[in-house]
């Protein structure tokens, strides 16, 4: 998934008006044009829906925002890197992290769940059934997420099933 799908599918959850206002500078990076300027940068324009997200800020201790804002930048740097190493490091990373929580940030879903859900869709893709059984916590959180309707909204559910009947796979359409 390209980074303007995810930003969208952001601004879509939160019901920020995003049609038209995203481009791409010379150099290939995503912005955003609000009023009469750009926000430049995925995790500048996730911070700005951050802090536009009164809802989420006032349920947030001044601990938790903080810690928000280290999940985008862990999306953008290590999730979204190059380097298949660093990916897979930053699902070990998370598969650890997730092993005692339900959710990234408290005790409900943040825009930290979603930057980092919508960044690893690539990976999660690309993962065998029996591979991403090596990521049971990350697994269990992220089959949960993409099916919560408002946060799929017209992706493709990704098979976390490794039952196989006579050749037959249970996973879901």
């Amino acid at each position: 998934m390209g980074v303007d799908k995810e930003i969208t599918k952001i601004a879509n959850y939160i019901n920020f008006p995003i049609k038209g206002k995203l481009s791409f500078t010379e150099d290939n990076i995503i912005q955003m044009k609000e009023k009469d300027k750009f926000i430049i940068g995925f995790s500048t324009i996730v911070n700005f829906f951050h802090d536009l997200n009164e809802k989420e800020q006032t349920q947030q201790s001044i601990e938790n925002y903080y810690l928000t804002k280290q999940f985008f930048d862990f999306a953008n740097v290590f999730i979204r890197s190059t380097s298949k190493r660093d990916k897979y490091a930053a699902c070990l990373e998370l598969n650890e992290y997730l092993e005692t929580r339900s959710y990234l940030i408290g005790q409900s879903l943040s825009l930290a769940d979603l930057v980092v859900f919508y960044a690893l869709n690539d990976i999660m893709v690309q993962l065998s059934p029996l591979e991403k059984e090596n990521y049971l916590n990350l697994s269990r959180w992220y089959d949960y997420l993409q099916n919560q309707p408002p946060i799929l909204q017209t992706g493709k559910v990704i098979n976390f099933s490794t039952i196989h009947l006579l050749g037959w796979n249970t996973a879901r359409a």
